[in-house]
């Protein structure tokens, strides 16, 4: 069961359950969005999370989006007599050609980076910094279409958790920060150019305790990509288990700090620089975005595909 940051003290919460609308299975890791509060958690793997009573007198608006089923936009009061969403699933699927020919031949995509030399990861740098995104997207282009998938390569941030507080510590000797979080495979949207369809009905969920760069076979999923491009993207989950806090500056010239609590995993920036921006985000409205924090410096997450014609 998950409560939003701002009601964990609250006395009277309810348990809401996600479910699938024709079997009543739960959906597990389903976002959950307070848009007016802009405030955002994850189901558990029960498909349940928590509402305060306060929340659903408030007169804010539920954004309910998960993978493989269309998004439910709900006012909050809808909760005053209801504890279940139900969702449809998105029966409008892509078309997907098959890969003409057997060429045989693999390609590894934005894999000039060096796992030595990443100093930057998509996060907060400072207490006043937001980072209100559900996902972040690498965008891929490719010399054909027609493509399958094959495996794809994660970079991210290895800091060392105290297992009782969830409080980043520099110290070697605690163990690695554990994480989870969903893979998904995105085609372009024709409108905006920026992440559309899925092309992936499974959920791909990563669990990850030790290795910076975190390597995925996704082979069997058997996954095309119909066109010149696509997304790989990273699905933040907003759970107890992915919780950390940091000590951050207060201000850039300030000797002091305040703790921010955050959710991993941290995606590094490339140290390598192309010629146009690649990196785009999912805030709490789910809306797609350019992720331009970085920008000029950076173009691209350190995160890498492999295809095969």
């Amino acid at each position: 069961m998950l409560l939003f940051p701002s009601i964990l003290n609250a006395q009277k919460v309810f348990k809401i359950a996600v479910i699938e609308e024709k079997t009543h299975y739960p959906i597990p890791y389903t976002a959950i969005a307070l848009i007016k509060q802009n405030l955002a958690v994850n189901t558990d793997e029960d498909g349940l999370f928590d509402l305060d009573e306060e929340v659903i007198k408030s007169g804010d608006t539920l954004l309910v989006t998960s993978q493989g089923f269309l998004p439910e936009k709900l006012p909050v009061r809808f909760f005053e007599e209801n504890r279940v969403v139900e969702m449809k699933a998105d029966t409008l699927k892509n078309t997907l050609f098959l890969v003409a020919g057997n060429k045989n031949q693999n390609l590894w995509l934005n894999n000039d980076f060096n796992p030595q030399k990443l100093g930057a990861f998509a996060g907060p740098a400072k207490v006043e910094d937001s980072f209100d995104y559900l996902q972040l997207a690498q965008k891929f282009e490719l010399p054909e279409a027609n493509a399958m998938l094959k495996r794809v390569k994660v970079a991210r941030l290895i800091q060392y958790i105290d297992p009782q507080s969830s409080v980043v510590l520099p110290n070697s000797r605690v163990a690695p920060e554990r994480t989870k979080f969903l893979l998904r495979i995105y085609d372009v949207d024709s409108l905006t150019g920026m992440p559309g369809k899925d092309l992936c009905d499974s959920l791909i969920e990563i669990k990850n305790n030790e290795r910076k760069i975190i390597r995925i076979n996704v082979t069997n999923l058997k996954i095309k990509i119909p066109g010149k491009a696509f997304f790989v993207g990273v699905q933040l989950l907003r759970l107890p288990f992915n919780v950390c806090y940091v000590e951050l500056p207060s201000s850039p010239k300030s000797s002091f700090t305040s703790s921010y609590s955050c959710f991993k995993p941290s995606i590094a920036i490339s140290d390598v620089k192309h010629d146009k921006l690649n990196t785009y985000v999912l805030n709490f409205r789910n809306e797609w975005h350019p992720y331009t924090y970085f920008a000029p410096d950076y173009t691209d997450f350190a995160i890498s595909a492999q295809v095969e014609y």
